[in-house]
Formats: C-alpha cells, sequence, structure tokens
C-alpha cells in the first residue's frame, strides 16, 4: 500500500480492518479480545499502531484533517477526494466498521 500511495500520488485508500473467527484459529485472536478487556487500551489499539508504523505519514487523523482541510470543508464526516490528497490524508482506515481518526487513548 505504502509503495502503491509513493507511485500514484493522488490515490486515497480505504483500508476496512476488523477481527475474523476462523475456524482452527485457536488463541490467534486471544491478544486482540484481551486489549477489549485492558481498560488502558482502546480496542485494536495493536492493529492501530502497525498500522500507524506503516501508514502512519498518509492516515487520515482527526489533527491532519482539522490542520489541513479548506473551512468549507471543514465537516470531517466528508471531505472531497482532493481535499484528502491535498492533505496529505491520503488512507482513510476503519477498523470493526468505525472510522480510526484518533489512533491513541
Amino acid at each position: 500500500i505504502k509503495r502503491f500511495l509513493g507511485t500514484y500520488k493522488k490515490e486515497v485508500v480505504y483500508i476496512f480492518a476488523g477481527k475474523a473467527d476462523l475456524w482452527g484459529t485457536d488463541g490467534s485472536l486471544a491478544g486482540l479480545k484481551a486489549e477489549e478487556e485492558d481498560t488502558s487500551k482502546i480496542p485494536g489499539q495493536t492493529v492501530h499502531e502497525a498500522v500507524r508504523s506503516v501508514l502512519g505519514d498518509y492516515l487520515a487523523t482527526h489533527a491532519k484533517l482539522d490542520q489541513h482541510l479548506p473551512e468549507s470543508e471543514h465537516s470531517l464526516e466528508n471531505p472531497r477526494v482532493h481535499h484528502l490528497v491535498s492533505a496529505g490524508a491520503r488512507v482513510m482506515y476503519f477498523w470493526e466498521g468505525q472510522q480510526v481518526l484518533c489512533l491513541t487513548s
């Protein structure tokens, strides 16, 4: 994804991530499920950190959108693609169906 974004400068990528219960994967989701019970972490924090470590410069975060969207586009709910590109917010990231705009608590 990072190489794609580096090559195609006007493209936006949407990532829809989440847990998947698969047969024969005993314990593979144990870490993510335990994270949900840990009040010092946000659900999916391990995944958010991994996404940020690879695509952080491209992520559409609240801070980036708030700082770089023009006043006419200041509704964070439905920004235009060309404004996302000009803001450098080219990866829209969703976790379990919820858009992730903040990666920490």
